[in-house]
């Protein structure tokens, strides 16, 4: 493997502060390890290689002085390269719908948070937790997209085969849990321990090419603070409406034979206890009712992207060219998800993952490495 490699070494427990930089020209990273503010240092032989995705290279770039001007200026940073790192800002923004089941269709919350369930995958590699519950995906085009690029989706539905715990969708998407929690209490007279032992299908519909941008900035010239991320969500109104109707398209899937004979509530306007439209001041299936769910009942998808736009020199939202290098900067490489120019229309790991083999292709090619 390659963590037995000799010119490889892996420190753990280590937080980068800034690219050490002479001039124009990346020497290497200063750092310090947990629970030890004393900082040290690394120097580069060849080049300093920048892996820390879209909200940790950005972070990083700026504090090292590169970054737009009037950031760095703000948290009294000395300029290296006026850049628009941090900005371009894109992510996969999500709001879901659930069906709730009449029967042991799929997985409940229950059993997924079972010990019994537990012990038996760790034996057996079997029972409820040897799947992921994601069976089922689908790609949409929404009607102006079929006008603006026939063919090509802008809505990815990804089926959840599990239902009940309210609880779960706040741990696992930063979803609010009072709002759950209120909604639950709203809708009907149930318990969490009813609802972790129902079953269901929940369809979350994902704006996958979103027109709205957001950004990365410091919170200030310290590295331990956070960085400030604004993901801008629904800021166009192309963004809205597709969500919109990806929302309609996945409700409409209630109304099909096959789906409709497994639900517990066939003919309500909502097919399940969980209706978040019951906290909505707007009429119940109105444009503004579905308009107030997508904005309150939403969550990232965790795909971040676009802060260090690959681009030649003269393109004004690039930040590094096309070997991943920043412009500007001799010896200093960008090598995530940062640098794509655009999300994909789908799941970024495997493209990541693509940028990381071809960014190792480039630096050997460049070195004349074998």
């Amino acid at each position: 493997p390659a963590s037995e490699r000799s010119n490889l070494h892996i420190r753990t427990n280590a937080y980068v502060t800034k690219v050490l930089l002479e001039g124009k020209k990346a020497i290497g990273v200063e750092f310090f390890l947990k629970n030890s503010f004393k900082r040290k240092q690394v120097r580069a032989k060849k080049e300093v290689i920048l892996s820390c995705g879209a909200i940790g290279s950005p972070k990083i770039l700026m504090l090292s002085g590169i970054g737009p001007k009037e950031e760095l200026k703000k948290h009294k940073i000395p300029l290296v390269a006026d850049l628009p790192v941090g900005q371009g800002l894109q992510d996969h923004y999500a709001s879901g719908v659930l069906f709730e089941f009449d029967g042991p269709y799929g997985l409940s919350a229950k059993q997924a948070q079972s010990p019994m369930s537990l012990l038996q995958y760790l034996t057996l590699k079997t029972g409820p937790l040897s799947t992921s519950s994601l069976d089922t995906h689908a790609f949409y085009a929404t009607k102006a997209q079929e006008k603006r690029q026939p063919g090509v989706p802008d809505i990815q539905l990804i089926g959840l085969g599990i239902s009940g715990d309210l609880k779960l969708p706040s741990r696992m998407g930063n979803y609010r849990e009072d709002l759950f929690m209120d909604m639950q209490h709203r809708s009907m007279e149930v318990t969490d321990e009813d609802l972790a032992a129902s079953f269901g299908f929940s369809p979350l519909v994902i704006l996958l090419h979103p027109k709205s941008k957001g950004n990365v900035t410091l919170h200030s010239s310290n590295p331990l603070h956070n960085p400030i991320i604004h993901p801008n969500y629904l800021d166009h109104p192309d963004d809205i409406a597709a969500m919109l109707e990806g929302r309609r398209f996945a409700l409409s899937l209630k109304d099909t034979p096959s789906m409709n004979k497994l639900l517990k509530y066939p003919n309500a306007p909502y097919p399940a206890t969980f209706d978040p439209e019951s906290m909505c001041p707007h009429k119940h299936g109105s444009p503004e009712c579905d308009l107030w769910v997508i904005r309150n009942f939403c969550t990232t998808i965790f795909h971040p992207s676009s802060t260090c736009r690959i681009g030649r020199a003269s393109d004004p939202t690039s930040v590094v060219d096309s070997r991943l290098r920043v412009h500007g900067i001799s010896g200093l490489r960008v090598i995530d998800a940062s640098i794509m120019r655009n999300l994909p229309s789908g799941n970024t790991n495997a493209p990541t993952i693509m940028i990381g083999e071809k960014g190792a292709d480039m630096i050997k090619e460049d070195w004349n490495l074998k």
